[in-house]
């Protein structure tokens, strides 16, 4: 994750301290999940971020797949920040 990227998941936190004293692993994105649940975004996200996992897996079995992938921290981290990047409407474009 760049700089940038950690800013934009630790501003939607609101934990600047984040920038200095977290590691982007599981255990924090659990707690993003936690905030994205109480804010009413998690579905939101869940369904957005599947376009991220359907382009990279081209598989007929995904579902399953697709919750392994995001338990992945990079890969839900990554996901996260093109959502809040606003890139939406990229991550719904279908090829």
């Amino acid at each position: 994750m760049t700089p940038e990227d950690k800013k934009i998941v630790a501003d939607y936190m609101n934990d600047e301290g984040a920038l200095y004293n977290c590691a982007f692993d599981c255990n924090y994105a659990s707690l993003v999940v936690q905030e994205m649940q109480k804010r009413g975004d998690w579905e939101r996200f869940c369904a957005n971020v599947f376009i991220l996992f359907i382009d990279e897996e081209k598989s007929s079995y995904l579902f399953p797949k697709y919750i392994a992938w995001l338990f992945n921290a990079d890969n839900f981290f990554k996901g996260f920040v093109e959502w809040r990047k606003g890139n939406e409407d990229k991550l719904n474009q279908t090829t």
